[in-house]
This record gives structure tokens, sequence and C-alpha cells, in this order.
């Protein structure tokens, strides 16, 4: 399956070539999206510790898609996002995803590799992940974190609420009316004040920089979706996260979190679900997964465990880095190709 669709793949960008990165277009270029993306029906919101889509109670059910698209022997990741056919690799995976009984898509990593984050190939394949997704009652997660990424890899401070404004309107006026739009998540992971990173923030930098930023696109977006931070780590320990603080911020709706080692299983996820009950707000995992070389036994067995934690903190949401074909020991790849694993997820759907 996986060779067909690479096949397929390569035949399109062979007549169609990728888009260039840093194509130089404006933000009126591609301010509009496209006519598909919708305007009817209910939002997704929250309800206390819940979520709802109009009366009807939502748990999501997350994967992310990070791509691993092969053509002519080079791997594409984040960068597959500028070429014109992703969608082919979309709809591969949205089907699968369907398959596994996951209802959200979490969409990172897009402005991998662009010099311009205004690339309209970008961006148009991002409204067509909403509008497919949309088809198969599903949701969307938008994950800015990347362009994070793209401030800290250029060796800018990415904790500027200045530096994101014209991104934070682009997107919130792209989006604000789209129903599958499931929430926007600003910047992710954030670095731990007291690490050594000559590009981390203070507390009270990161609590601005998390204010700021939420309230501007609550106020493009028109407060139509939900706001999260981003996952945050590093809160198990005396990192100086100042994460309470940020979470309550009026324009955070939801507390999440990733999980990686055993601090964040033992001791962030339940710290973070008391807080959470105790505040009256959703808490998510956004992120959890497992390298292949754990065997699919046993990694079978540790996304069980995740998703019963998930269950036990009553998470409004949990979701896997990540769905993809790729097969290697490093890899945090599930699909049919791990089939223990792929099991213990549509085993584990709420």
């Amino acid at each position: 399956m996986r060779r067909l669709l690479m096949l397929g793949l390569a035949a399109l960008l062979m007549t169609s070539g990728l888009a260039a990165c840093g194509s130089g277009a404006t933000a009126t270029d591609v301010a509009v999206g496209s006519k598909c993306l919708s305007r009817s029906g209910d939002y997704v919101q929250s309800s206390g510790t819940g979520l709802v889509v109009g009366n009807q109670p939502l748990t999501l059910y997350a994967a992310t898609i990070y791509p691993d698209v092969t053509v002519s022997g080079k791997t594409y990741r984040g960068s597959a996002w500028t070429m014109p056919t992703f969608t082919t690799y979309l709809d591969q995976w949205i089907t699968q995803a369907a398959a596994a009984k996951i209802n959200t898509i979490r969409a990172t990593d897009f402005l991998s590799n662009v010099d311009d984050w205004r690339n309209p190939t970008v961006w148009a394949n991002m409204d067509y992940l909403l509008c497919h997704a949309r088809t198969h009652g599903m949701h969307v997660i938008i994950s800015l974190t990347t362009f994070g990424k793209m401030l800290y890899q250029q060796g800018n401070f990415p904790y500027d609420p200045g530096a994101w404004g014209a991104l934070i309107d682009f997107v919130g006026t792209r989006y604000r009316n789209e129903r599958a739009l499931a929430y926007y998540a600003i910047l992710g992971e954030a670095l731990p004040p007291n690490g050594n990173d000559p590009l981390r923030a203070t507390p009270n930098q990161l609590l601005a920089f998390y204010r700021d930023t939420s309230l501007q696109l609550r106020t493009v977006d028109s407060g139509h979706h939900l706001i999260s931070t981003g996952g945050l780590s590093f809160l198990n320990g005396d990192y100086g996260i100042p994460w309470q603080d940020i979470f309550a911020l009026p324009t955070i709706d939801l507390a999440a979190i990733h999980v990686y080692s055993a601090g964040d299983r033992d001791i962030t996820l339940p710290n973070v679900a008391a807080w959470s009950a105790q505040n009256d707000k959703p808490f998510v995992i956004e992120e959890f997964g497992f390298q292949q070389k754990l065997g699919d036994a046993a990694r079978a067995a540790a996304f069980a465990d995740i998703l019963a934690r998930a269950r036990t903190a009553k998470a409004a949401g949990v979701g896997f880095w990540n769905l993809g074909p790729e097969v290697a020991d490093k890899s945090y790849d599930v699909s049919a190709a791990t089939p223990l694993t792929w099991d213990a997820l549509q085993k584990g759907a709420p």
C-alpha cells in the first residue's frame, strides 16, 4: 500500500513539480481560503472540563500527520506540505485514520523548509485537510508551533508576541468560520526558563507571550474557536514554566500537555488533570508516542496504558505521534504495518 501511494505521488510530482519554498506570496495573495471552507454547523466549544459540538459531547481522539513522502529516493517530511499533490497523501491517511476510529487530525510542521510562511501551496493544502476531514466527520487541530520553530531556526526569539502578529491575523481571519477546526495550538513544548538554551524565555516572558498571542487570536477569530498553548512539557520538576498561571489565562481554553517521559506520565499528567478539574477547564494530552524499537507488542501495551490513563484522568482529548507508513526502529509511526499497536489504537478509541 505504501509503495503504491509513493509511486502515485512520484508520478504526480513529475508532472506538476514541487511548489517553490519562499514563493514571495503576500498576505493578500492567500488571505482568502478555499471555497470549500465551511460557514455552517456548530463550533467545538468547552463545557466545564469537557468539549461539545452543539449539544453533543466530544472527546478528541487525535493523530498527528507528520509526512513520510519519498520521491526519487528523497524523503519529504514537513516540506511535503509545499507539494501541490500533497492532497494525495492526506487522502490516504485520513482514510486510514477513519479506519482506526480517529476523529481528529493534528497538523504540525507545515512551515518546515519554507522561507515565507505565506507559501500559498501550504495553506491550500491546509484548506484541503480541513475540508476533507469535515467530509469524514473529523476535526483538525492547527498547531502554530511550526512558526515558533521557524523563528528559532532563524536565530530569532520565538516568544516575542510582536513577531507573531501577522501570522495570527492571517490564520484567525482565514479559519474563523471553519467548523472542522477543533482548536488552535500556539507554541507547544516551550523551552524551560531554567534551562540553558540562549533563546529561552523567562517565566514572565512566557506568561506574557501566551497572554498576548491568545488575546490577539481570540479577537481576530471572533471567539469562534478554542485556543491552547500547544502541549507543554517540562512540568514535572523545577524547570521554571509557570504552567498554572498560563493555563489560567482567560483566553487559553485548554490545559494541554505532551507525555513522553516517566515524569510526564506519573507527575505531570495527574497534576495537570487535577488542576483542570479544580479550575473547570478541559484537559488534553495533545501528544504522546513510542518508538518502534520498543517492539510491537510492548508498544501496543504502552499505547493502551496511556489511553487508559487519559480515561482515568477524564481527558477531553488524547493524541499520538504519529500516523504514517514508516517502519524503522527510531520511528514513531503507527499504521497497519505495526499491527498490534494499530489494534491497540482502534480498541482505545473513545
